[in-house]
């Protein structure tokens, strides 16, 4: 199964996380890297998720929204999340994460908000 994904700084203050494929237990930890990266930046103040082409999120994919946004709540920032299929959303609201996030239709509707 293809796992791919880019972190992609968008001057001044945001980085979009672009992932295709499944985030699961196995991919998550990449992907913590990679947004641990992002955080160590205190200049930070958007994360964008672009899942457009994401098709399954596991618990430990979720930890991760978790983990950016409560580091973003503390810089007053936001963590965005694009693309998201039904799979997803369902994921995030049965985890009752929907009010952490800000969901937008494009990346570039989300970096404009």
């Amino acid at each position: 199964m293809t796992f791919l994904y880019q972190v992609r700084a968008v001057p001044p203050s945001a980085y979009v996380i672009s992932v295709e494929g499944s985030i699961d237990a196995g991919t998550s930890i990449q992907l913590d890297l990679a947004l641990n990266g992002v955080l160590a930046n205190q200049a930070v103040l958007k994360i964008v998720f672009d899942l457009a082409k994401t098709t399954f999120i596991s618990s430990s994919g979720l930890r991760l929204f978790m983990v950016a946004s409560k580091a973003m709540s503390a810089r007053r920032g936001k963590v965005m999340v694009v693309g998201e299929d039904r799979r997803i959303s369902e994921a995030v609201t049965t985890a009752g994460m929907q009010k952490m996030l800000t969901f937008a239709p494009s990346v570039d509707d989300a970096l404009a908000l």
